[in-house]
């Protein structure tokens, strides 16, 4: 029982983080605040297909966003000198 409720954890935190909006945007480059929350509400607005995922990991991106803050609020202003502004998460 441990261990299929430890392979059930694993399998989910896998999943969301694999699809994680702030994650994604990282990935890109998109270093703007709360860049992650942002493309789930975006994904959550022009693709039905993918509303409930994009909402189900909004909370997800809004805590990592959150805890990477700092980090993004000093490297957003060198993203936006090389014209970027963003643009993963619109």
């Amino acid at each position: 029982m441990r261990r299929t409720a430890c392979i059930a954890i694993l399998s989910v935190s896998a999943i969301l983080i694999a699809g994680c909006g702030t994650t994604q945007t990282s990935r890109v480059g998109d270093f703007s605040p709360f860049a992650g929350t942002r493309l789930d509400a975006w994904i959550a607005q022009h693709y039905p297909s993918d509303r409930y995922l994009a909402i189900l990991d909004w909370p997800f991106s809004l805590i990592a966003d959150t805890v990477l803050l700092p980090v993004s609020t000093m490297l957003y202003p060198y993203n936006a000198l090389e014209g970027d502004y963003g643009q993963a998460a619109r």
